[in-house]
């Protein structure tokens, strides 16, 4: 066993010694030495920008160049001193402490085996994630940033394995220092991570300070595909009758329309099937089961069947009907208002005073209604009457006064125009906008100051509740 060592050992030595031979009389002993242990190359030529302390950038020069010399030069240094001197230890040892030697080396060489079965297995385990986002990633922003290819993707990537599934997962991207951090080239990092991770509205973080300089995206879990009654129940018992629970957000966070804080009234804008009867009914139930009473005007006679013969339902299947019950409306904002006239402290706070339960009114294809609402008002109104419908002005009325004497509109339109809502500003007053199978039009008609614009989504029950410039993709209750 010895003899074979000592032979290998002699062999070896006489390859290097030949090599080093032509070499020393290429470029000198000293110059040699300096650049083995330094890291350099032996021929003294710069194949990368790396520094002493930070990893190349840019390739130097037409030929090829391996990953080594993309290290940091304190980092090759380190290898090959470690390297030369364990090498020279060994030399040492063999003849003079041969058992002991032995021993060090099979200790080495264990943990050598140990290390490499731990990264074999680490490598293992991430092939397909590097395969299949990683290095795609690498490629397409390596691109872009001018990083060369022959960088490792780990060496300025950070993308966890089982990311997509990971609520707060955080990605990485260390950015090259000459990145010039304009609008436009945020806008092009961010879409194309975006787009080779399969992240929809990540939290972004620009951290330019300093001299390490990256991006950083924290993954929002989509809402859940669906969700039913049995798992929002609880969420449910908990909300005030002022904030009903409309669904489930990014991340498993509930999502809410309330009344009090946000607005007091809602617009919901949605194509044909996209679900406007569901999100209403999510919200109207939950006002009725919690004492408040509801006043749906639904000319197309079925759009809310659930409700009928409620005891605390007024639902109103004709025009006449509506025509009838927005005057009732008006007169019970009307009196509402002077109770709480009369009733509210120096600082204007009504809350003590009993102004009757919570009023919510449902107004379907409000586009519709408000046009049928002005024909049928032409046809019965006298001589002397105004020639606006007093019906279309109660509704305008409730828009405006209801926050005070806890009246709520929700008004359901594929695209609610502001002549529909009795002018801008009480279109306004629905601070609350629920948007599903949008077109980029009704989306810069109602939320312009929200942008861009989220993908629309065909998934049923998947809106944007949008309030306060902010969009919250939200998967309705069923």
């Amino acid at each position: 066993m010895s003899r074979a060592i000592w032979v290998a050992g002699g062999v070896l030595a006489v390859l290097v010694l030949i090599v080093l031979g032509e070499a020393r009389k290429r470029h000198g002993t000293l110059p040699l030495l300096w650049r083995w242990l330094s890291g350099h190359a032996l021929d003294g030529a710069h194949r990368t920008d790396a520094g002493w302390f930070s990893a190349a950038e840019n390739k130097l020069g037409a030929r090829p160049v391996s990953r080594w010399h993309y290290l940091p030069r304190a980092h090759r240094a380190a290898w090959r001193t470690g390297g030369t001197l364990a090498a020279l230890g060994a030399a040492w040892g063999l003849p003079t402490h041969q058992a002991d030697t032995l021993h060090a080396l099979g200790a080495v060489a264990v943990v050598a085996v140990g290390l490499g079965l731990w990264q074999g297995w680490r490598r293992t385990r991430a092939f397909r994630h590097v395969r299949t986002h990683v290095r795609p990633l690498h490629h397409a922003l390596g691109a872009a940033l001018s990083i060369p290819a022959a960088t490792r993707p780990a060496a300025w990537l950070d993308v966890p394995i089982g990311y997509a599934k990971t609520q707060g997962a955080l990605i990485t991207v260390h950015l090259p220092k000459r990145f010039a951090p304009g609008g436009d080239a945020r806008r092009a990092v961010e879409q194309v991570v975006c787009a080779k991770l399969g992240l929809v509205a990540p939290s972004v973080a620009w951290l330019l300070e300093g001299a390490k300089q990256r991006v950083e995206f924290t993954v929002q879990i989509p809402p859940p595909g669906k969700v039913g009654l049995a798992a929002a129940r609880m969420l449910i018992a908990e909300t005030a009758i002022t904030a009903p629970l409309l669904g489930i957000g990014r991340g498993g966070r509930p999502v809410y329309a309330d009344f009090d804080a946000d607005s007091p009234h809602a617009l919901i804008s949605a194509g044909s099937g996209a679900g406007k009867s569901v999100t209403t009914r999510t919200m109207v139930a939950q006002v009725l089961n919690k004492g408040g009473v509801a006043l749906i005007l639904d000319f197309k006679r079925f759009s809310q069947t659930w409700a009928r013969g409620l005891p605390n339902v007024r639902y109103c299947k004709d025009i006449a009907q509506i025509h009838e019950a927005l005057l009732w409306l008006s007169a019970e904002v009307d009196a509402r208002t002077r109770l709480a006239d009369d009733g509210a402290d120096d600082e204007g706070n009504t809350d003590g005073v009993d102004l009757g339960p919570r009023i919510i009114v449902l107004a379907e294809e409000m586009n519709a209604t408000v046009n049928r609402l002005a024909a049928y008002w032409r046809t019965i109104k006298g001589k002397d009457d105004p020639n606006i419908s007093p019906a279309i002005e109660a509704l305008g009325d409730a828009l405006f006064m209801g926050r005070a004497v806890r009246v709520n509109v929700v008004a359901v339109a594929q695209m609610l125009t502001a002549r529909t809502a009795g002018g801008p500003e009480a279109r306004e007053n629905m601070g609350l906008r629920i948007l599903a199978r949008y077109t980029m039009n009704n989306w810069r008609i109602l939320v312009p100051e929200i942008w861009p614009m989220p993908k629309s989504s065909k998934h049923k029950g998947r809106v944007q509740v949008c309030v306060g410039g902010d969009a919250t993709e939200t998967q309705i209750v069923f």
